[in-house]
């Protein structure tokens, strides 16, 4: 079996509104000016005929015998039935091209109807389409109005007359000599293509489209073309192995700006990022505030490195960007995506004052000034001779090659800013060396403090929960959160510097079913397979070797019941039923997503209070905060599992349950007599 794959694509044009009543054609100009086209790929070779054995027609040529003598599967009135195209031979004939997907096709198809009656013996109007009877069986019976032929489930007519754009009109006049393709047919063209034998719309030409599949990446291999039409583009991929690892930036007046970077570290394409190719060239200005700095850079060498490298700690970036941004732009944008890519880290910028070799002038006098030519750069570890560069490319190669593990960074205090010709030949990790030979152009590197940017690489002061979707019921999900470790680790110590206050607040209220009452207990089990309910109650610290240890299932025990559900199961509902005329079920929707975390601070003092503390350190600032921590930081919803967001909402609703006595009181209304 052959793979038939489509490929929609929309595109606007001048919309028109096409209205569904019967059409007056005798004033009708252009009546299936289509609002949309849509792009059509059709990978023929199906069945029978295959678009190999068959030449696509052009204007001006002849429609082949075999077009007039093929049978098709002609669906007319209700029925479908083996026809061939001989009644049509001799008459003028418009091919409409079409598929119950394309809306300014389906739009159109009772005006051609209503033109295919009124030119009836005159034109011949035959919509054609790929689909097959089953496909447009329900287009059909909600049209049964339509009085044309069809043909269906193509396999060679499309062949003849290759397109990528729904609508696609054929007109052939009665000699078989195709005239024309377009893309709408109206009252006017029809009566100069019976009167004149021709055409007066403009001919539709459809660009062959570039082979492209959509599964694989676009313009990689040639999957959708060379790329020679690229704006825009960014890409990151796992470390690769074979590449020459390194950065690169490149700029182009006509192909505008490129930021790569091939298998390198976090770290550097952090430092490339930020650094704008002069700034953080080595780790002296650069800040590691994270808890495990070996997922961001590494000293290692050799083959442990790149080893390193393999274990997911290394990548690959690459970010195309036309001319109308400038550089900075452009690592903006950088700076952006790894924000998104790795959003783990938060990187900030600051201002220190830090030791520095500034390159300073000595004298008014410019014999380092460049007498022209090309730029030429030549290296070695005695030597550096730079034609037609410039003093920040002298300090960004010094910095680089050789002052990588000093404390002094190297800045470029000269004041100028044009071209220069250097030639120095001497040990380059001796400044006085360095500074003989810079002697001889009137410059020097002094050493002092200035202020330096320095770029600091620290773990988000957030945590990312891990999403899932579960069965809800049979037809529905809903979604879980799986807290990150270290937000697990911080509730945990919260749980046991304050586990008294949480169950002291919870049960603030009367009204509730089920809420924290205690710190739940680890108990013994006699052998690992006991039933759960065989608790054996212990105080000893030491367990034999028939015995194993069980955990609660939660930190805290709760009162009352496990379960809200098993609420209506219980004597008690039967009771409050029998007690009580009226029954209310509220239902929160979307309770843990409309939490806002600042209530709780609110629940457990005041508003006022709260608002006027909120730096303080305190019970309901902390829980507050360790919330937020736990779900990006976020103000505005809780997690939805954790046992946390139970006793995080229990607490705000116990507050809740507090107001709504309050103002019941003050109606006179008394609790378990009134409701």
């Amino acid at each position: 079996m052959k793979k038939t794959t489509i490929l929609c694509v929309m595109a606007l044009l001048c919309q028109k509104k096409l209205k569904a009543e019967k059409v007056n054609l005798t004033t009708v100009e252009a009546i299936t000016k289509p609002s949309l086209l849509i792009a059509l790929v059709l990978m023929l070779g199906i069945g029978h005929v295959s678009a190999q054995e068959i030449k696509a027609l052009k204007v001006g040529d002849q429609v082949p015998e075999s077009f007039w003598q093929q049978e098709h599967s002609i669906y007319v009135n209700g029925k479908t039935s083996k026809q061939t195209l001989v009644q049509y031979k001799g008459k003028p004939l418009i091919l409409d091209f079409w598929a119950t997907w394309c809306s300014p096709c389906v739009a159109a198809m009772r005006k051609l109807d209503s033109l295919n009656a009124v030119y009836a013996g005159r034109v011949m109007i035959l919509p054609v389409t790929h689909q097959t009877s089953k496909d447009v069986m329900p287009f059909f019976k909600s049209r049964d109005y339509l009085n044309l032929s069809f043909v269906l489930a193509d396999r060679s007519v499309g062949a003849l007359f290759p397109h990528q754009i729904l609508p696609h009109y054929v007109w052939i006049d009665k000699t078989g000599t195709v005239l024309r393709f377009t893309e709408n047919v109206n009252d006017n063209s029809i009566q100069q293509f019976l009167q004149q034998g021709k055409v007066n719309l403009e001919n539709k030409i459809d660009v062959p489209l570039t082979p492209h599949d959509v599964n694989k990446p676009f313009l990689v291999a040639g999957n959708g073309g060379d790329g020679a039409k690229l704006l825009y583009h960014s890409v990151l991929t796992a470390y690769v192995g074979n590449l020459v690892a390194g950065t690169a930036v490149r700029h182009d007046d006509e192909k505008g700006w490129k930021i790569a970077a091939f298998d390198v570290s976090l770290a550097k394409l952090y430092k490339l990022a930020y650094g704008l190719t002069k700034n953080y060239l080595n780790d002296k200005n650069v800040s590691y505030q994270v808890l495990d700095k070996n997922r961001l850079t590494s000293k290692l060498v050799g083959s442990a490195y790149a080893n390193w490298k393999a274990q997911g700690n290394a990548f690959s970036y690459e970010i195309v960007a036309p001319t109308q941004f400038s550089g900075e732009q452009v690592f903006v944008m950088m700076q952006q995506e790894l924000s998104k890519l790795f959003p783990q880290y938060k990187i900030t910028e600051q201002n220190q004052i830090s030791p520095v070799y500034a390159l300073i002038r000595t004298d008014t006098l410019t014999r380092f000034v460049a007498k022209g030519g090309a730029f030429e750069l030549k290296y070695h570890a005695d030597g550096i001779n730079m034609a037609g560069g410039s003093f920040d490319q002298l300090i960004m190669l010094l910095e680089k090659t050789f002052y990588s593990n000093t404390p002094y960074t190297l800045i470029n205090e000269t004041g100028y800013s044009g071209k220069v010709d250097l030639d120095l030949a001497t040990n380059f990790k001796d400044v006085k060396l360095v500074n003989e030979q810079l002697g001889r152009y009137g410059l020097q590197f002094i050493a002092t403090e200035r202020e330096v940017k320095k770029l600091i690489i620290a773990d988000r002061p957030y945590t990312i929960p891990y999403r899932y979707r579960v069965m809800k019921d049979q037809t529905s999900t809903r979604g879980l959160s799986l807290l990150h470790p270290a937000a697990q680790h911080k509730i945990a110590k919260f749980y046991a510097k304050h586990d008294s206050l949480v169950c002291y607040y919870a049960k603030m209220s009367e009204l509730s079913l089920r809420t924290p009452y205690k710190v739940g207990s680890t108990y013994f089990v006699r052998g690992v397979n006991t039933a759960k309910n065989a608790r054996k109650a212990s105080d000893i610290d030491t367990v034999s070797i028939e015995k194993s240890v069980s955990n609660p299932a939660s930190y805290f025990s709760y009162a009352h019941i496990r379960r809200a559900h098993q609420f209506f199961d219980s004597t008690e509902y039967l009771r409050l039923e029998k007690k009580f005329s009226v029954f209310r079920a509220l239902d929160v929707t979307k309770c843990f997503n409309s939490i806002y975390t600042h209530t709780l601070p609110w629940a457990v003092s005041t508003i006022d209070i709260a608002k006027n503390n909120t730096t303080a350190s305190s019970f309901g600032n902390d829980f507050d905060k360790l919330m937020q921590f736990a779900n990006y930081n976020e103000t505005n919803g809780i997690c939805i599992g954790p046992e946390s967001s139970r006793v995080f909402s229990e607490i705000i609703l116990a507050r809740v349950d507090q107001e709504i006595v309050a103002r019941l009181t003050s109606l006179e209304l008394k609790f378990r007599s009134d409701y």
